[in-house]
């Protein structure tokens, strides 16, 4: 007994294989309209959910903090930045740093 007259396992097979026939044939189409930078940057978000968890709910999410810890690249500090990061510790190590209560209190926070 067949579900439905004239449409049997093998036809919803094939269909599916279609399917996702076309999606690949589409996500090729739109690679290749693309400039070799923004090829690279397909690459990194296709790796990106080749690599994700099934549990994350929220992939735009994902995808977004992705994209910002990739915008967070570390930079040398310049020699004012390192002086007035030793400068801080130092005034720390003397007990003249400010507690962030004070500063919210001068503040009115």
């Amino acid at each position: 007994m067949m579900p439905f007259s004239g449409y049997n396992y093998l036809e919803v097979i094939d269909m599916a294989v279609e399917r996702e026939t076309e999606l690949r044939q589409k996500a090729v189409q739109i690679i290749d309209g693309l400039s070799e930078e923004r090829v690279a940057v397909a690459i990194q978000v296709l790796e990106i959910i080749a690599g994700a968890s099934e549990e994350i709910s929220n992939f735009m999410d994902f995808i977004a903090l992705k994209v910002f810890e990739a915008s967070c690249d570390e930079e040398d500090l310049t020699l004012e930045e390192k002086d007035s990061i030793h400068k801080g510790e130092a005034e720390i190590e003397a007990g003249l740093g400010v507690k962030a209560d004070d500063v919210w209190k001068e503040l009115g926070l």
